[in-house]
C-alpha cells in the first residue's frame, strides 16, 4: 500500500507543469554555460590569446563543468544563486495546497498519516534532486560533446581555481569522472532535503508564496552572513551557506563538516515539524 502511494505521490511531483518549468530553467542555464565555455575553449584558451596554449586540462570538459565554472564564471554564477529557489519549486508548496482545497483531509481517511507525509516528502526529495542533478549532467555531456575530456593538471589551477582546501580537490586531479558522480550524488541529496525542509516548512507558513521567496531570501541571508562574518572576526571559516554548499565555487571552499552538518540539521528540523503537523487535527 505504501509502495502504491509514492508511485501516486511521484506521478504528482514529476508529471506537474512547475518541475517541467524548473528543469528548463535549469537545463537552459547550463546549456549556455557548456556553449560559453566551449566558445572559450576555441576563442584563444582562458588567457584570452590564440598564441598561449594552455594544454587540455585546464580548458578540458571536466574543468569546464559548471560546478567548477573554470570555462564560464557568470553563467554558472548565476545558476547556482537561484538554484536553492529552482528546487523549491517543483514540488514543496503541494502539502499546504491539498490541506487549503481539503484532498489531504480526504487521503488521511484512506490511509495513516505518517504514510501520507512520507510518501510526499519522498516525492518532494526526488524531484528536487532531479532538479540540480539533470541540468549538471546536461552541462557535462554538452561539454564532453565538444571538449576533451582530459584530466585537470594540478599546474593549470591557476586559470581553474580549485582550492587545495575544497573537498574532494584530490579525486579532481586525479579521478575526474568519479568526482563528478560524487558531486551529483551530494547535490541531489543536499537540494532533496533542502525541498524537503521548505515542504515542512509549509506546516507553519500558509502562503505558498511566502514559502518559496521567503525560503530563498533567509537562504541568501545566510549566505551574506557567511560571506562576511569571517572576514568582520578576521578569522579563517568555513562555509556554511546553501548557495556556496551546492559547488566547488571560486571564492570560497567546502568541508566536511559543514556539508555533513547542515543537511542533517535541515533533516531533524523536517522530520520534527511533519511529525508535530501529522497529529494537527486539519478540520
Amino acid at each position: 500500500m505504501m509502495r502504491a502511494l509514492v508511485s501516486v505521490e511521484l506521478n504528482k511531483a514529476f508529471k506537474n507543469p512547475w518541475f517541467y518549468i524548473a528543469a528548463l530553467i535549469g537545463c537552459s542555464l547550463a546549456i549556455v554555460s557548456a556553449c560559453m565555455s566551449i566558445q572559450s575553449h576555441y576563442g584563444g584558451g582562458l588567457s584570452g590569446r590564440e598564441d598561449e596554449w594552455l594544454g587540455t586540462g585546464a580548458s578540458g570538459a571536466f574543468a569546464s563543468w559548471i560546478l567548477v565554472g573554470t570555462g564560464d564564471l557568470f553563467v554558472s554564477g548565476a545558476f547556482f544563486y537561484i538554484l536553492p529557489l529552482l528546487v523549491l519549486i517543483p514540488y514543496c508548496w503541494s502539502l499546504q495546497t491539498e490541506v487549503i482545497s481539503g484532498a489531504l483531509t480526504h487521503e488521511y481517511t484512506s490511509r495513516t498519516r505518517r504514510d501520507v507525509l512520507a510518501a510526499r516528502y519522498i516525492a518532494v526529495f526526488l524531484s528536487s534532486g532531479a532538479t540540480v542533478a539533470i541540468p549538471l549532467l546536461i552541462n557535462l555531456a554538452t561539454l564532453m560533446c565538444f571538449l576533451p575530456a582530459s584530466i585537470p593538471e594540478v599546474s593549470s589551477n591557476i586559470y581553474m581555481g580549485m582550492r587545495e582546501e575544497e573537498i574532494w580537490t584530490r579525486l579532481f586531479y586525479t579521478w575526474p569522472a568519479l568526482y563528478v558522480a560524487v558531486n551529483v550524488v551530494y547535490d541531489f541529496i543536499l537540494a532533496g532535503i533542502w525541498g524537503g525542509f521548505a515542504l515542512s516548512l509549509s506546516t507553519v507558513i500558509e502562503n505558498r508564496v511566502a514559502l518559496l521567496v521567503g525560503s530563498y531570501v533567509a537562504a541568501l541571508a545566510i549566505d551574506f552572513v557567511n560571506n562576511y562574518l569571517f572576514f568582520i572576526l578576521n578569522v579563517n571559516g568555513f562555509t556554511f551557506s546553501l548557495l556556496h554548499l551546492f559547488h566547488a565555487g571560486q571564492a570560497s571552499f567546502r568541508s566536511a563538516g559543514p556539508m555533513l552538518a547542515i543537511p542533517l540539521l535541515m533533516a531533524l528540523a523536517s522530520a520534527y515539524l511533519l511529525h508535530r503537523f501529522a497529529r494537527k487535527d486539519l478540520l
